[in-house]
């Protein structure tokens, strides 16, 4: 992932509520992320709860990297906690 230069590295992976108000959903997203964190946490997407994960990056394929690797890092958790 880029940014990330060691297993140490800290992501930030909001989960929101699902809603069909997308006025009050911009606003819960704007809220949370600005200002950017000021531990310099990444944040290459977010969960919309019983929706579906969206993942960014400059380009498609880096959201397309961002996507996999946040898939991955769930799907690890997520057999740990089972």
């Amino acid at each position: 992932m880029p940014g990330v230069s060691s297993h140490e590295a800290r992501v930030m992976l909001p989960v929101f509520a699902n809603t069909q108000d997308i006025a009050a959903f911009a606003a819960q997203v704007t809220s949370r992320f600005a200002p950017a964190p000021a531990d310099n946490l990444l944040t290459p997407g977010y969960v919309i709860a019983g929706h579906g994960l969206y993942a960014w990056g400059v380009d498609a394929r880096q959201a397309w990297i961002h996507l996999e690797a946040i898939d991955a890092l769930l799907t690890i958790e997520l057999a740990l906690r089972r």
